[in-house]
């Protein structure tokens, strides 16, 4: 979802209310490991921390891409839009 955003900033909330049948306590697992392993970056606002990923000419971002695709091959899913 975050791929989908453009490089918006996005709160767990608003990402939690784009995805369906996903949990708000997933969407904040999944946003604070996408900044440990450095694909997405976090800013601390008021009221509430945003998110964003990390441009595609990031080392990375592109290991990360590359990762997602091959799982998604190895598990025949398709990948749409932004996560290709």
């Amino acid at each position: 979802m975050l791929a989908a955003a453009g490089g918006s900033w996005l709160t767990n909330a608003e990402i939690a209310i784009m995805v369906t049948d996903v949990q708000p306590r997933t969407v904040r697992a999944a946003t604070r490991n996408l900044v440990a392993i450095g694909v997405a970056e976090q800013t601390r606002v008021f009221p509430a921390t945003r998110f964003r990923l990390l441009n595609k000419k990031n080392e990375r971002v592109r290991d990360y891409n590359r990762r997602v695709s091959a799982v998604a091959a190895v598990l025949g899913i398709e990948l749409t839009g932004a996560t290709k």
